[in-house]
């Protein structure tokens, strides 16, 4: 993947830059699936779905330790 990384010591991406750099791994991660034989579709629906559990799940541990 060539979407920057940010690690501590460097300066921290803003809300904006944080999504353009989510959107860009994104598009090279439905690429690579692609090219491995997956739907572009498939791949956007699976990680919508993923996506979505992922916060339920952030949610759920905010919830727990307040």
């Amino acid at each position: 993947m060539t979407a920057k990384l940010y690690f501590i010591g460097r300066p921290q991406p803003t809300r904006m830059n944080c999504r353009q750099i989510v959107d860009a791994a994104m598009l090279e991660l439905v690429e690579s699936l692609h090219s491995q034989g997956l739907g572009r579709a498939e791949v956007a629906l699976a990680l919508a779905d993923a996506s979505e559990d992922y916060v339920i799940r952030l949610a759920s541990e905010a919830a727990h330790r307040a």
